[in-house]
């Protein structure tokens, strides 16, 4: 049976390399491997690019390796190229409260936000390509511009967070899956090279150091970054090997195929003699040969010091080059030079040089075996497939399992608009009396998230299989026009008698009396109210020259400003004469009609619901929740029982209405 081994493909640029591993306590043992090459160009830059041709390699190495096992194989690990990775940063800003603490929730969130600006760069600059994040580190976090390593708990007034992510094209996951089709292998994991080659050559206990391994292979020069503990970032060059071999070519009139051949042999032999392709025939020294592919080495070297810095920002204190074409002549001291570095702090990593590998055979010795060693060791600590599926909303969705996977993930590569998850804003401008008044405008409540039916987050971890829910259905709250009226709102008593302050209210001229109406960008509100004795008497049609208005026995001057909730008395003044004028109280017909109020219990406190139909969500106008931050996740019941801002509400009922993590209702 196969199932007590490892079998690990490593499908590259020139071969095909297949390794039969066992894991003997901590140690991986290879107990057979076999390498074959492609049939001509059959991959270019580590694509697949003639689809039988690499399946017809993949089928040998498999093959092969069952007639020396006398085992069948079924399964196979396999690791995507370097050169498929798309990688860009992305920065997250955010405005924060000195008085909360950020949370595990907030920090997900501005992480969402910075990866989806990156995702926006990377799709600028592959306009077209599907795409979906395969992985993302946080290379750095600022509050009020102070670098600080840990956000959780932490308070000021802004915060930044940066982050460096990796996507995948689609096309490179369909080509593979296609070559083991056709091979008769099904895929036991999937992982990408460069996290594979990290994982084998640069064990977690070196990772607090900031090194960097660079992959040269035939096709690309892969890189990824280790520094802090974790793996903070991953590159590629499309340069490597075949950049050698073309200038070889290019010199003494070669073609590929020759070119590739002397230049492994110069790799054993100091000389070499061969046929140009006018049959002239040439011996060339190794001394000869370095100084021909001196240029193309240098400009090798140059480009990947180039994309180190890029990722890592600095030159990084060691390299750890593998791959074949790290053993390029003069490859080591070029790229120390350029990153400023000494020439042994840039080392061949090799089968000799590596912990817990136990290899008996002699062949496969040399930095071009890290990579397949790495996919078995990868595999064999994958309890999750690497590459699963989840769905958002009963959409499939493809997740890369390169680091703990959580909710935030799934729903990225869901593509779900980050403001669907945290209630979108929008800014409006309108005339309120003549004043011009810009006002932010709550649309969307934020939504829940659903992991398997029940309440999730975020930060909630997932695993294959998964069901994610996005709870939207929340009504938009937008500007209404009880919001921009309720500065003005208020009652006066005139011998007991209610009085409105305002009187009517017009929008873009047209008198509204629904508070609920909507505001939008560039209506003009008129606002016509009682604001002193006079507007009071002439309301109530009042002769303030026989009449006093009464405040706690004292008359009001006919100038005097009036306040809500003031009770007012009318009193016939003393001058006049009692025999012609009797005293009676102003007789006061209110101006306006009143709607019967519907008096509820909400969140403990007894409120009355002006309104002729009322519903839920004018009990939430009335509290003023708010829902700028967000504290957990919305609760709306009536009577006990959950309902929604759209329900009706009747006299006597009972509504609540707080955030589920908040202890303060």
């Amino acid at each position: 049976m196969d199932t007590q081994y490892i079998f690990a493909l490593d499908i590259g640029t020139r071969t095909v390399i297949g390794l039969i591993c066992k894991k003997v306590g901590e140690d991986i043992h290879v107990v057979a491997h076999q390498i074959e090459g492609h049939q001509g160009r059959a991959m270019r830059d580590g694509q697949i690019h003639d689809i039988p041709a690499v399946a017809l390699a993949v089928k040998k190495v498999k093959t092969k390796l069952e007639k020396k096992l006398g085992v069948s194989f079924k399964q196979a690990s396999i690791a995507a190229a370097g050169r498929a990775l798309r990688t860009e940063r992305g920065l997250s800003l955010k405005k924060i409260s000195k008085e909360k603490s950020l949370s595990k929730e907030d920090i997900e969130q501005l992480k969402l936000e910075a990866v989806s600006k990156s995702k926006e760069k990377v799709q600028k600059k592959y306009p077209g390509e599907q795409l979906y994040c395969v992985g993302y580190s946080v290379i750095e976090t600022q509050i009020d511009g102070y670098q600080i390593s840990k956000l959780e708990g932490q308070k000021g007034a802004e915060v930044t967070l940066e982050i460096i992510s990796t996507y995948l094209p689609q096309v490179v996951i369909d080509s593979l899956f296609e070559v083991l089709k056709r091979a008769e292998i099904s895929i036991k994991s999937l992982t990408l090279e460069p996290i594979a080659a990290m994982d084998i050559a640069i064990k977690e206990n070196l990772r607090m150091l900031n090194i960097a391994l660079v992959d040269v292979g035939a096709g690309t020069s892969d890189i990824a970054i280790s520094k802090g503990g974790t793996v903070v970032g991953f590159g590629m060059v499309q340069k490597a090997g075949d950049k050698i071999t073309e200038a070889l070519g290019d010199y003494y009139l070669l073609d590929f195929q020759q070119s590739e051949k002397i230049k492994l042999e110069f790799g054993k032999k100091d000389k070499v003699t061969f046929k140009n392709v006018l049959g002239i025939q040439s011996e060339v020294s190794k001394e000869e040969f370095c100084q021909v592919i001196k240029p193309a080495v240098e400009e090798l070297a140059q480009s990947v010091a180039e994309e180190i810095i890029k990722l890592n920002r600095a030159a990084p204190k060691a390299i750890f080059c593998i791959g074949g074409g790290s053993q390029i002549p003069m490859f080591k001291e070029f790229l120390a030079e350029k990153l400023g570095l000494p020439k042994e702090r840039v080392a061949i990593r090799d089968r000799q040089s590596l912990e817990g590998v136990k290899f008996p055979s002699r062949q496969l010795t040399g930095p071009e075996v890290i990579t397949p060693l790495g996919i078995a060791s990868v595999t064999d600590k994958t309890i999750d497939p690497n590459f699963f599926t989840v769905k958002v909303n009963d959409k499939e969705v493809s997740i890369f399992n390169s680091q703990k996977t959580k909710v935030a993930q799934a729903l990225f590569n869901a593509g779900v608009d980050i403001k669907e998850l945290l209630g979108s804003t929008e800014k409006i401008t309108y005339t309120l009396n003549g004043e011009v008044i810009q006002a932010t405008a709550k649309r969307k409540m934020p939504s829940m998230i659903k992991l398997n039916g029940q309440i999730g987050s975020l930060d909630t971890p997932i695993k294959s299989k998964d069901t994610i829910e996005i709870v939207t259905d929340y009504q938009h709250t937008g500007v209404k026009l009880g919001e921009i009226i309720a500065p003005y709102k208020g009652v006066v008593l005139v011998d007991s008698k209610k009085i409105n302050l305002i009187k009517s209210v017009k929008i873009n001229g047209v008198t509204v009396s629904d508070l609920t109406t909507h505001i939008n960008n560039g209506d003009n509100i008129e606002i016509n109210r009682i604001d002193n004795i006079t507007g009071l008497a002439q309301h109530l049609n009042v002769d303030l020259d026989k009449y006093d208005l009464l405040y706690k026995s004292t008359p009001l001057k006919r100038e005097e400003q009036i306040s809500a909730n003031m009770e007012l008395i009318s009193k016939q003044k003393e001058s006049l004469n009692i025999s012609e004028h009797h005293i009676e109280k102003i007789n006061i017909k209110e101006s306006q009609h009143q709607p019967k109020g519907t008096e509820v219990l909400a969140n403990g406190k007894k409120l009355t619901v002006v309104k002729d139909e009322p519903k839920v969500v004018d009990v939430f106008d009335l509290l003023q929740v708010d829902i700028t931050v967000p504290k957990g996740t919305l609760v709306l019941t009536k009577n006990k029982e959950t309902t929604d801002f759209s329900d009706s509400i009747k006299q006597g009922d009972e509504i609540e209405i707080y955030w589920s993590g908040d202890n303060e209702r």
